[in-house]
């Protein structure tokens, strides 16, 4: 496939990813839209494209949830820029985490 590319996992081991992204209805629970994506993409062009595509469906209220493989200060920049709502994990070991506020 295409879009496998070759990172590591928790453990460090070389492995070929791929990532699923997936929307689905809050209160449904039913899938609405899901794309395969590189396994080394996290940049802000992923998130604007899902947005893109979800206007063209329509989809108004969008919150989201990513792991921390999408975290950068460009992403959420931008994630605040548009006024989005989102969770996004990130490392434990980040400064800003771990300063008290």
């Amino acid at each position: 496939m295409k879009q496998v590319r070759y990172g590591h996992n928790k453990k460090h081991d070389p492995l070929a990813q791929l990532n699923l992204l997936l929307v689905f209805g809050e209160k449904s629970g039913l899938p609405l839209y899901y794309s395969k994506l590189p396994g080394s993409i996290s940049d802000v062009k992923t998130v604007m494209k899902l947005l893109d595509d979800l206007d063209i469906f329509g989809v108004k209220k969008t919150k989201l949830v990513m792991d921390r493989s999408f975290y950068s200060s460009a992403n959420v920049n931008a994630m605040m820029k548009q006024h989005l709502k989102f969770l996004i994990g990130v490392r434990t070991n980040l400064k800003f985490v771990k300063t008290p506020l």
